[in-house]
């Protein structure tokens, strides 16, 4: 397992044919690697460097006395998986139930919520993911999300303020129209 203490790693998955499809991104505090811990089965996503960064690693055999010896932390980990289990369920039902705009501003309103500050005048999000990030995350291509982002610039949806993006509170009420 790996404790994330600086940088970013990208969760991610493989197609067959090698297209590439981020699970979620992970920062600071943050584990990945726990399921092979407890279940002794292969990895099932990769872990990619997204920033430069520093973790530490954690083996099986110290983890699983650590969890023994330390009954309370086994529920803390439950939480973090069900937490982890509740957000892949969302994921699966933007994918089954939202076309690409609605995913994409699914994903501009927890990206908010998550990384942004606000107040009256809208929402600021200090750093934008890239369109090729955003592409793998909501399951589309980087073209496509290009043509969605436009589109919200144009409507005024959204706009980007250097490495930012803004979002005024009547963006926020036309994404979760789109979300919807």
């Amino acid at each position: 397992m790996l404790i994330i203490t600086e940088g970013e790693l990208n969760i991610t998955l493989y197609s067959a044919s090698g297209r590439e499809v981020v699970i979620t991104r992970l920062g600071a505090g943050e584990v990945v690697g726990e399921m092979a811990l407890l279940d002794d089965q292969p990895r099932s996503a990769s872990a990619v460097g997204a920033t430069n960064g520093r973790a530490l690693v954690l083996r099986r055999g110290p983890f699983q006395k650590f969890l023994r010896e330390h009954p309370d932390s086994c529920l803390e980990l439950l939480k973090e998986l069900t937490r982890r289990l509740r957000t892949t369920n969302a994921k699966l039902t933007d994918l089954a139930l939202l076309d690409v705009y609605g995913r994409v501003a699914r994903f501009l309103i927890r990206l908010a919520e998550e990384k942004g500050t606000g107040d009256e005048a809208g929402v600021l999000i200090p750093e934008r993911p890239t369109h090729l990030e955003i592409a793998g995350l909501v399951g589309t291509s980087r073209e496509t999300v290009s043509r969605a982002m436009s589109d919200l610039v144009k409507a005024g949806s959204i706009e980007y303020r250097g490495k930012g993006l803004f979002i005024p509170p009547s963006g926020l009420d036309a994404l979760e129209d789109a979300a919807e």
